[in-house]
């Protein structure tokens, strides 16, 4: 039995089991049936993330269902989920990127091209993180909904032809309500995402940093 500490639970355990390798090939002659198994918190972290994958496809066609059904457009649907949840990822990724640098020593002992792998390295993601991003799924289509909702009643409703005027027109009239309601999020979990190493808060740290920076 072992903890960790200081470093990623999943490549500990990979030294673990390459270090452990050697005698797992030696068991697998001796007669008799044994494997070399790793538990505990690991293997609860692998299940919950494989459960998370599925989920998170899950949630994908669940809102595109949604939003088709919103909308009245698949092509609408698709725009949200396209472009603005890929987005808002890439906006997770880099703030955690920004959070979790790696160690300068480690930079300096790297050629300069390596740097990158290095950085990215430095960040793992963990059951938290994975909720994050599902979370921000529900946050990021609402925006799309109020935007392309707006443009819709516009050409309906008021007779606006589409083209440059009316996207214009319709995103001016929709920034102060998105940015309202990506603001109340945002401040409602800088708490959180300021909580890194607090007890209590290893959870949702990660999830309120990935929101804020998506």
């Amino acid at each position: 039995a072992c903890n960790v500490q200081g470093r990623d639970l999943g490549r500990v355990v990979a030294d673990i089991q390459r270090e452990v390798r050697p005698v797992e090939d030696r068991l697998r002659t001796q007669p008799g049936s044994y494997r070399v198994e790793v538990g505990g918190q690991f293997e609860a972290q692998q299940q919950a993330n494989t459960l998370l994958f599925w989920l998170f496809w899950a949630v994908l066609l669940g809102v595109f269902l949604l939003l088709w059904k919103c909308l009245n457009s698949w092509v609408a649907a698709a725009m949200v989920l396209l472009i603005n949840i890929p987005l808002a990822a890439l906006g997770s990724v880099v703030a955690l990127l920004i959070l979790n640098r790696p160690d300068p020593a480690a930079l300096h002992a790297a050629a300069w091209w390596q740097w990158p792998q290095v950085w990215g390295a430095a960040t793992t993601l963990s059951v938290a993180h994975w909720v994050g991003f599902i979370t921000l799924i529900g946050i990021v289509s609402r925006n799309g909904i109020m935007m392309l909702a707006h443009y819709i009643h516009l050409m309906k409703e008021e007779g606006e032809a589409f083209g440059e005027a009316m996207i214009v027109r319709g995103t001016l009239e929709r920034m102060a309500p998105v940015l309202m309601t990506a603001l109340t999020a945002i401040i409602g979990l800088v708490p959180l995402a300021m909580g890194a190493g607090q007890t209590g808060k290893e959870i949702l740290h990660p999830l309120g940093v990935v929101v804020i920076g998506g």
